[in-house]
């Protein structure tokens, strides 16, 4: 195991080596960010220390803060309410206001009066109330009248008022918008009218001071620049990392190298923990950095007051979470693109939403702030408003302050949002580990959705006993000294929810120490095959048992062993030669040393020593396949699993494979697929041949061939006039002819069987005697090859027909004129649109969703401002002392008795 992480940690070095631009941006790019952030910090913040404000108490009943123009609606109307709201229209009236007085019956009337006051001439809904920004409408609703007490409510809008529904406000609201609100709604005014009004007409007092309201002490937070740009810069700075991280996850996922890996020995986990590192090569530096100058007072003050190895482990955290969400996501899609913009827009948009909803406007309980805190970017904001509620009071932020929010509760704490960040990275990582098992992706085995309830599952098979060739009438029966290595058992495959059946139902031995081909013409169903057999593919199904386990449910014990060249070449980009061979030979357990050995050992058999250093992008083709070769066999794999891998070669290189598999022999067990019949002929110690996704028969070659009775060819030259009749008859004399073909006027074939060989001496001492007669002019004999066995097998499919008979060239080659200037150019643009819509056609959904989301997004922002309530409904909001509880109030009175005495009630 610590070989393997060696090994790894190699291959990641050697990743951010060559592609060291990347490397240098991911950890420049998120530094340069925070500096900024500092910089205007510094500018911003002339004092290190927060300033407290004490705002003198003014007199809100006057002619500065009354509204200029007052329209007032109250209910019940009866002789003491009337009183009372005249006496209110003359207080207001004293400071010039120009006041419209109306009475309603109940107060679903008072709200639909104050709404027509937000109509225009037109007929449209406005928010300035009755088209003047100096004017003020209020509902004045009466509940209990006696003369011990009064109590009404006052309605009216969100435009001139703050919302009910919020009886806290943070920050700036509490010290601008809040009582301002109340000051330029009239509300104050109209509401100290009541009062005053209510004194003077049910008790006789007259009040002749103005009312002062003041807000009190507080500290100067109108301007929070940390707090208003930290998350947006959090959430953008440290996900630099995610476009090569999730490019590189569902490249290595697509392209096959992640299961190339596993057959080496590499176990899923091991590669994840890789990634991490790779994360971390990045993320260490940065957040170190980035917590220094946060934490460092540079000359106004640290923008983060708080300890420097919180914040980090906090700022670390983070990284890891979102490392573990890129992972989480990737396994979800097998097209790097789409999973980087789909993974970008619902890291960024979901992150703004609930920093938006939740953080920045806190409203709910702590049980919902905590939840929220299960989406990283929001668990760090809550950590980081948390430090930032102690800064605000001049305290500096203290490991005893671990569980205090700072805010008097309610809201998430430093040490809740840690550990948030490490529940948020466990379960991201609970859902890579159980989507990469049920979705590996285009390559690997898919284990069943509640594989992880089947761990101590014992694994039985009821496999077969008997011989293969007892069951299949083509198949030839083995000797009976050789041992099974590969058993296949009703193997099957299908595609398109199985509409498309790639191999169906393949029984087949496989013998150990042999070479075994596989043939087929093109989509007969080999490679599937194949791959099912290395875990590239998971079966439909059927079992592949090898030592009496299935494989399909031992994977990994069965790769341990194994080596594949695949049908494609599957090489990492940023390897040289070398590495590639040193990198899989340490995989399955060589040491440095003795990889480097075995590589450069291998490199010299195929005359590649010369380009050992040179990356995967310099080499040919026929090279690159010479290094899957030298892959699928370094380690001494006992079984090889290689498929076309003379494909592309150049043929003294094929010779030299040929040797290479020949002197393996008897020592691995190797299965190769080729559409080289004399590879086949010369490597198979037996060939099955496929077709359809079945195997049409299997045996050595020589048993194939007498199976098809090809046997020999009898080639008989003769004149060009001379009749075939009397040379047919000569040679049925000795042999019967299985058939005849005249190839051309001189030439005829005879297919003879091949157990009427000890016949030939005979007929060819009959013909050569009458060559005159019979007016031959050449005799020879040629023994059958392994093609014409595969045409007889498509022959028997029906196949020959259409794809062995004559082909007349003169139908592909049709008499066209050539289109050239002007109507070349549209022919081509013709040509091009088709391409275009074509691809648009055979992707719609993703374009569908290009086309429909900005359109969507649009009509919702619409919809949502045409709908809008121009003066929404708020619940009612008490005002009293009682909100507070242990509030302390102070009161004073001139000495007037019956003043005192309501006041004491």
């Amino acid at each position: 195991m610590a070989q393997t992480l060696y090994v790894l940690l190699w291959k990641t070095w050697v990743l951010r080596k060559r592609r060291w631009i990347i490397t240098l941006l991911e950890v420049i790019i998120p530094i340069l960010l925070f500096y900024l952030l500092v910089y205007l910090h510094n500018l911003t913040n002339v004092s290190s220390e927060n300033k407290i404000i004490y705002d003198d108490p003014q007199a809100y009943v006057d002619g500065v803060y009354t509204a200029r123009v007052y329209k007032i609606a109250y209910s019940p109307s009866n002789t003491t309410t009337d009183t009372i709201m005249n006496e209110v229209k003359r207080k207001l009236e004293v400071f010039y206001s120009n006041v419209t007085l109306v009475s309603r019956s109940n107060e679903n009337e008072v709200v639909s009066w104050l709404r027509q006051q937000y109509i225009d001439e037109n007929g449209n809904s406005t928010n300035i109330f009755g088209n003047n920004d100096m004017s003020a409408g209020v509902g004045v609703l009466f509940t209990d009248f006696t003369a011990a007490s009064l109590k009404y409510t006052l309605r009216t809008t969100k435009e001139r008022l703050f919302q009910t529904s919020e009886t806290t406000l943070y920050g700036e609201q509490s010290t601008v918008m809040g009582l301002t609100l109340y000051e330029t709604s009239g509300f104050l005014s109209v509401q100290a009218a009541i009062d005053q009004a209510y004194l003077y007409t049910v008790h006789s007092i007259n009040v002749t001071r103005n009312v002062t309201v003041g807000s009190l002490p507080h500290l100067d937070t109108s301007f929070n620049l940390v707090k208003m740009l930290m998350p947006i810069i959090l959430t953008l700075s440290f996900t630099f990392l995610m476009p090569s991280l999730m490019g590189g996850l569902v490249e290595e996922k697509t392209s096959g190298i992640k299961e190339m890996m596993k057959m080496m020995g590499l176990k899923s986990w091991v590669n994840w923990v890789n990634w991490l590192f790779y994360s971390t090569v990045v993320n260490l530096p940065v957040t170190l950095v980035v917590t220094a100058m946060l934490t460092v007072d540079s000359g106004s003050g640290p923008p983060i007051d708080a300890n420097f190895s919180i914040v980090w482990i906090m700022f670390f955290l983070f990284t890891i979470s979102f490392v573990a969400f890129v992972f989480a996501f990737s396994t979800f899609f097998t097209n790097g693109t789409i999973a980087l913009i789909v993974g970008v827009v619902l890291w960024y948009g979901l992150s703004i939403v609930l920093n938006t909803s939740f953080v920045n406007t806190p409203r709910f309980s702590l049980v919902v702030n905590v939840i929220t805190c299960l989406w990283p970017p929001v668990a760090l904001h809550w950590g980081v408003n948390s430090i930032n509620n102690f800064q605000i009071n001049n305290h500096p932020w203290t490991y005893s302050d671990m569980f205090d929010d700072g805010a008097g509760g309610g809201r998430v704490s430093v040490g809740v949002a840690i550990i948030m960040l490490v529940v948020d990275s466990l379960l991201f990582s609970i859902i890579t580990w159980y989507v990469d098992n049920v979705n590996p992706g285009p390559y690997g085995i898919a284990r069943p959705y509640t594989f992880f309830l089947q761990c101590f599952k014992k694994n039985e098979y009821d496999s077969r006993t008997n011989q293969v060739t007892e069951l299949q009438e083509n198949y030839e029966a083995p000797p009976r000294d050789l041992k099974i290595g590969i058993r296949i058992e009703n193997l099957r495959k299908t595609f398109s929810r199985g509409k498309v059946v790639a191999v169906e139902n393949v029984d087949l031995d496989i013998y150990g120490g042999n070479i075994t081909a596989l043939l087929g013409h093109n989509g007969a169903g080999k490679t599937t095959t194949m791959s099912m057999i290395a875990g590239f593919f998971s079966p439909t199904k059927g079992k592949v048992i090898v030592n009496g386990k299935n494989i399909f449910d031992n994977m990994e014990e069965f790769r341990s062993d194994l080596g594949l060249c695949p049908q494609h070449n599957v090489l990492f980009s940023f390897f040289t030669v070398i590495e590639h061979l040193v990198f899989f030979g340490m995989l399955k357990g060589f040491t440095r040393k003795e990889a480097e050995a075995e590589a450069m050992r291998l490199l010299e058999i195929w005359g590649l020593e010369g380009k050992k250093n040179d990356v995967v992008s310099k080499l040919s083709g026929g090279m690159k396949r010479k290094l899957c070769l030298s892959i699928a066999l370094i380690g001494n794999p006992g079984v090889l699993m290689l498929d076309e891998p003379t494909s592309g070669l150049d043929p003294e290189s094929r010779r030299q494979v040929w040797d290479v598999l020949l002197g393996l022999r008897g020592q691995r067990t190797t299965v190769i697929t080729t559409h080289f019949m004399e590879e086949a002929d010369v490597l198979g110690d037996r060939i099955a041949i496929m077709d359809h996704g079945q195997v049409s028969c299997y045996g050595t070659s020589i048993f194939l061939k007498k199976l098809y009775a090809t046997g020999y060819q009898l080639n008989v030259s003769k004149a060009d006039h001379t009749a075939v009749g009397p040379i047919t008859r000569a040679v049925e004399q000795f042999v019967s002819i299985s058939s005849l073909k005249v190839a051309s006027p001189t030439l005829v074939t005879y297919y003879i069987s091949s157990d009427q060989v000890n016949q030939f001496p005979g007929l060819f001492k009959a013909l050569e005697s009458r060559k005159n007669y019979l007016g031959l002019t050449g005799i020879n004999v040629t023994c059958s090859t392994l093609e014409d066995v595969f045409l007889k097998v498509a022959e028997g499919t029906g196949e020959s027909a259409e794809k062995n008979g004559e082909i007349n060239v003169a139908d592909f080659v049709g008499k066209h004129q050539k289109v050239s200037g002007f109507g070349l150019f549209f022919q081509q643009m013709k040509a091009l649109v088709y391409k275009r819509t074509l691809s648009r056609i055979r992707t719609w959904f993703s374009s569908l969703m290009f086309m429909l989301l900005p359109i969507l997004m649009m009509a919702y922002t619409v919809s949502r401002f045409m709908d809008a309530d121009i003066t929404p409904i708020q619940p009612d909001l008490q005002i009293d002392v009682g909100r507070f509880p242990g509030a302390k109030v102070a009161v004073s009175s001139d000495g007037q008795q019956l003043l005192t005495s309501l006041l004491q009630k």
